[in-house]
């Protein structure tokens, strides 16, 4: 899961944009608390919405 500092929500891959990279990240990590963006415990569907809402170059 993304820190504090970083600076676009879902960019897991860390490299400026969220992307194919980070979408098979949090598929790989799909409901367990890892790939968790909006804090309820698990990575789950309304996280996939949460990347997708997000979904290219970070500002």
């Amino acid at each position: 899961m993304p820190d504090d500092c970083t600076a676009c929500l879902g960019d897991f891959i860390e490299d400026g944009a969220i992307d194919i990279d980070d979408l098979l990240f949090l598929m790989s990590v799909f409901g367990t608390p890892e790939g968790d963006l909006d804090e309820d415990g698990t990575a789950d569907i309304n996280d996939l919405l949460i990347l997708i809402a997000g979904w290219g170059e970070c500002p």
